[in-house]
């Protein structure tokens, strides 16, 4: 009995170890960069925006957020005030730069910041900020009043999309 409990020892140690191996294989090939988790949140702010979910939106905000409008500003403290003011907050200005906005010609300045748009979404990498542990990159800031991105303003990889559709 013993020979056999050694052998169901040995085996279930040489499974954990392979899995182990094969986990830190994963972590280490996940690109952690600024630059990918920059992608990467622009990426999802875009699934979200589409779908109108101010929700998934909420969770990629640093509160409280700063909306500025004209000379004026005020702050969204609450990830359930920013899901009731969703649509003021993210209104046709908003939404059309941020689905404008080519994730990978998006990128992030020396001081950390990076701008969506004409300057209607502001993205900030401060760890200390955004109160993650996963995540650095927050969306810090909007600007209702930001000149409007141009309608026709499409990503270069949906443009080569579209040809290949007509062809």
């Amino acid at each position: 009995m013993s020979v056999i409990r050694f052998r169901a020892v040995a085996s279930l140690v040489a499974l954990l170890a392979t899995l182990a191996s094969e986990a830190g294989a994963q972590l280490s090939a996940a690109d952690t960069s600024p630059a990918a988790e920059l992608h990467t949140v622009v990426l999802e702010l875009q699934t979200a925006v589409r779908r109108h979910d101010a929700g998934a939106i909420a969770a990629l905000v640093a509160f409280p957020l700063r909306v500025n409008s004209g000379r004026h500003y005020r702050l969204v403290r609450s990830p359930a005030a920013f899901v009731r003011e969703y649509d003021s907050l993210f209104n046709a200005n908003v939404r059309a730069a941020v689905l404008a906005q080519d994730p990978d010609s998006t990128s992030l300045s020396e001081r950390g910041l990076s701008m969506l748009g004409k300057g209607q979404v502001w993205l900030i990498d401060d760890c200390a900020l955004s109160r993650r542990r996963y995540r650095c990159l927050t969306i810090s800031a909007l600007n209702l009043d930001a000149p409007r991105v141009s309608p026709r303003a499409v990503p270069p990889n949906q443009r080569l999309q579209r040809r290949a559709n007509r062809g």
